[in-house]
């Protein structure tokens, strides 16, 4: 007799007795096969109980580490107290250079930062712009944040934070609606207590939004503000105003602009659309392209300038993917100062001898370099922001763990995360959206393909080419697996169409597993899919999201869960060429994952953790009741260790499922997309999150 129906059996005799189980009427099922009914679980539905607190366990992050650290604020008052914005992990503090951090999130409500600004008279007090949640306020050196959205209108995404250094009550941000392309420009005069619109993106022609604002250090009366479409605009009344001043601009995609104190009048803004970099020597009025030296169709996203030269400081540009460049000429030559490749996000300076040169990256962190960018090394010690999109471990290494690292490739550990490395040779996608292992071999879904490898190097699947790629519905998936922003995403996908990484009218894979020798692949949009003789064939389910895929080899039957158009999900089973309905019990809940154990079938659920047997007839609700929960796993060793993941919480079972108990609430921040019992020690589980990399759980 199965090992679930035997533990489930005797637990619903004891219950019987008890007087706690009442008859369920059997509902009328639209099955490939009748079921034999073989258990009682199939007529009577358990009332849940609390069960007693979970053993003592301890967490720990493990990296890896990284992310994309989206701002670098040094404290003018010390420059040994670093401040990092993470996206995904929050705000993080250093108060020896960056040798150590500590995560300063209590009361951040929002860790998808998106700036950072520190007072210049009171270093103690900070502002967070955040990405859908406006901005936080902390007086304290980030020991506690609080929402300081007072009259900000709707969800906003804050680009930039300016305190006015002569008068820090004064404060502005620029911004973006969220799920629009229409921004505001926002002022306070009371530190944050309270906020004011002086600008909005609605009257700019369709609409635009704003990435930059800056004060004139000499007369704060003084703004200029960077539009995303419409290039530069200036205000002479504290932003009772603002006119565009764009001649002499051909690339009005503006990102950034700097002023030199020294010298007010001069001006360099940043474009994106390829021009480089643009200078004002009369305050805006007109202006010069000055990108010699500089990759041709640069993107620059910022512009920092240096904190010596007088009027002739070195100027600094972050741009995407082409790293660091300098010009200690005013702009008339840039040359590069290092990190080829990168996309900066921020860049700063803390004065010194010699001075201390910080860099925040696009999925590999803080870089730190002393000797003016010739050399650059890690800086982010145990921070990780990055987004684990899948743990495996091949039977044929034992002690190795592999993790599908969104943005990074696929890493490996044999020490439990004390180190990674990137396992990344043959694999020309490092968009990880998902790691999967079938037997002695991995497979990592990217955008452009399909790899595979037995845990050294890569070969390429091509996707299947259905001919109407569901480009809106697969990037909301990698949303929803990758702490990215919506730009950033958008970007990287339009550019591997436009280089023909992703092949015209093909569309990449968001689930896979494989039955009897064959490979099957889920998408965003166009149903399921079948891999033989080198090439995809359309199964069904076209309109269809397959976003998760298991195989019951023991009855030839697929187990997926495919949402259509509108969101609603559905369990069925795919057997000889049909499809059956296998939802029973699953009404009006998303099934985030399926998994099949022998002859279990278990569904991770907006509702909590799901259980039936492959001939069952309805879905039983065992454990996580009212959680989104995301990922469900057993171990190789004894199947009835299980472990699973969802938004903010992780469960563990010892008696194949039948109970779950909340591990841990230390962990209760990120969503935990997988999980992975450790081969070697099952009283140590990983887990992975989408906002802030791996962690360990393990008894005392």
């Amino acid at each position: 007799m199965k090992t679930f129906k035997i533990i489930l059996a005797l637990g619903l005799t004891i219950l019987i007795a008890a007087g706690l189980l009442f008859p369920l009427p059997q509902p009328a099922l639209a099955q490939e096969e009748t079921p034999q009914p073989e258990s009682t679980h199939k007529t009577y539905l358990p009332i849940i109980s609390k069960y007693k607190p979970p053993s003592p366990v301890q967490s720990y992050s493990i990296g890896p580490e990284g992310g994309t650290f989206t701002a670098v604020v040094v404290d003018p008052k010390d420059s040994s107290i670093i401040y990092l914005g993470t996206y995904g992990a929050g705000v993080y503090k250093s108060s020896d250079g960056g040798t150590s951090w500590t995560q300063k999130i209590n009361g951040l409500a929002n860790p998808l930062i998106q700036s950072l600004a520190i007072s210049p008279q009171n270093s103690a007090i900070l502002y967070a712009g955040t990405y859908n949640n406006g901005i936080y306020k902390s007086t304290d050196g980030g020991n506690t944040w609080a929402n300081a959205n007072a009259g900000v209108s709707g969800s906003l995404i804050v680009y930039d934070v300016e305190v006015v250094p002569s008068n820090p009550a004064n404060v502005y941000f620029a911004s973006r609606k969220s799920g629009s392309l229409v921004g505001q420009v926002y002022k306070s005069t009371n530190a944050g207590q309270s906020w004011s619109l002086i600008f909005s993106g609605q009257n700019l022609g369709a609409g635009d939004y704003f990435y930059d604002i800056d004060i004139d250090p000499t007369n704060s009366n003084i703004l200029y503000v960077a539009a995303h479409e419409h290039g530069f605009y200036k205000s002479t009344n504290a932003g009772g105003s603002f006119t565009t001043i764009n001649n002499g601009i051909s690339d009005l995609s503006s990102r950034s602009l700097v002023i030199n104190p020294s010298n007010p009048a001069l001006l360099f803004g940043g474009v994106w659309h390829g021009e480089g970099i643009y200078r004002s020597a009369d305050s805006g009025m007109h202006w010069l392209q000055v990108s010699a030296g500089l990759p041709a169709d640069v993107e620059v996203y910022r512009l920092v300038l240096g904190p010596e030269g007088g009027s002739n400081r070195p100027v600094y540009a972050c741009t995407y993917e082409n790293g660091l460049y300098r010009s200690g000429n005013n702009g008339a030559s840039w040359d590069s100062a290092g990190l080829n490749g990168q996309f900066l996000y921020d860049f700063a300076i803390a004065p010194g001898s010699p001075q201390q040169w910080y860099a925040g990256l696009s999925y590999r962190g803080l870089y730190r370099s002393t000797n003016s960018g010739t050399n650059w090394e890690p800086r982010q010690a145990k921070v990780s922001s990055l987004s684990i999109t899948g743990l495996a471990a091949l039977p044929s290494q034992q002690g190795q763990v592999y993790a599908g690292v969104y943005g990074r490739g696929v890493m490996r550990t044999g020490n439990l995360g004390s180190s990674w490395i990137e396992v990344n040779t043959g694999l020309t996608d490092f968009q990880v959206t998902s790691l999967v292992a079938l037997g002695n071999t991995l497979y990592a879904l990217t955008p452009s393909g399909v790899f595979t490898s037995g845990g050294e190097s890569w070969t390429k699947i091509n996707n299947p080419i259905t001919g109407a790629s569901d480009f809106e519905g697969y990037q909301q998936f990698v949303l929803e697996r990758a702490s990215e922003p919506e730009e950033q995403l958008e970007q990287i996908l339009t550019a591997e169409l436009d280089a023909n990484a992703i092949e015209a009218g093909s569309t990449p894979l968001v689930s896979l597993t494989t039955l009897g020798g064959t490979l099957y692949g889920g998408t965003a949009g166009s149903g399921l899919w079948r891999y033989s003789a080198g090439s995809w064939a359309y199964v069904g389910l076209s309109g269809y999201s397959v976003i998760s895929l298991a195989a019951d080899a023991g009855l030839g039957r697929l187990l997926l869960s495919a949402c259509d158009p509108n969101g609603v999900c559905t369990v069925c089973g795919y057997k000889n060429g049909s499809f059956s309905d296998l939802n029973q019990g699953l009404s009006g809940l998303r099934t985030n994952q399926v998994l099949v154990r022998g002859d279990d079938y278990f569904a991770a659920t907006s509702n909590g953790i799901y259980i039936r047997d492959n001939t069952g007839a309805q879905w039983i609700l065992t454990g996580a009741a009212g959680k989104n929960m995301i990922s469900v796993s057993y171990a190789t060793q004894n199947a009835c260790l299980m472990a699973a993941g969802g938004g903010g919480v992780t469960y563990t079972s010892t008696n194949c499922g039948t109970v779950w108990e909340l591990t841990t609430s230390e962990l209760n921040r990120w969503s935990f997309q997988a999980a992975l019992i450790d081969p070697a020690n099952p009283n140590r589980l990983i887990f992975g999150s989408k906002e802030a990399g791996a962690f360990l759980w393990q008894h005392e």
